[in-house]
């Protein structure tokens, strides 16, 4: 997929919605053709993978307490305790750029996306949803986010919450 006869075939309609076209115009699977929509957006944008998981150390200390709480079972009275693990987010794993995006708007790797993003109602179905919001990363700028479930889904992803892909362009 050249740029120009991308930016071409996208023409003025930047969004996931447009892939299933782009996919049968050029080949390429979704997950690249929608990294593609932000690495050749003429302006600021971004896309990638978002994985629903848990820190390492957060993971790390949720397997503690699960260990915990079956010692317990088994030796009733062994101060348990009232500890919850972290809940998992959804969290950055790839993140793809435009030749304009500038280095301050770079979300970084693991980072996890506000429970009140459109990410978090985007793992619910199939469908393309869009929000305005900015990137989690401190930055606040406003930006047009589009989240759907990845069509593929790796081995250990979570069976009630997909990966997803996002395109993200400042407004």
């Amino acid at each position: 997929m050249s740029v120009e006869e991308f930016c071409s075939a996208v023409g003025v309609n930047w969004s996931i919605r447009s892939v299933p076209r782009l996919i049968a115009q050029f080949g390429g699977s979704f997950e690249a053709t929608t990294f593609r929509l932000a690495s050749a957006h003429p302006h600021i944008a971004a896309a990638g993978l978002l994985k629903y998981r848990r820190r390492k150390e957060e993971q790390k200390a949720a397997e503690r307490i699960q260990a915990a709480k079956a010692q317990a079972l088994l030796f009733s009275g062994s101060g348990l305790g009232t500890r919850a693990a972290a809940k998992p987010k959804y969290r950055r794993q790839s993140f793809h750029i435009s030749d304009g995006f500038p280095a301050w708007l770079t979300v970084r790797w693991n980072k996890s996306f506000d429970t009140d993003s459109v990410v978090y109602q985007a793992a619910d179905g199939d469908i393309v949803l869009r929000g305005d919001e900015p990137l989690p990363n401190g930055a606040e700028t406003l930006g047009w986010l589009e989240v759907v479930a990845a069509p593929y889904q790796r081995d250990d992803a979570d069976p009630n919450h997909p990966d997803l892909l996002f395109l993200w362009v400042a407004i």
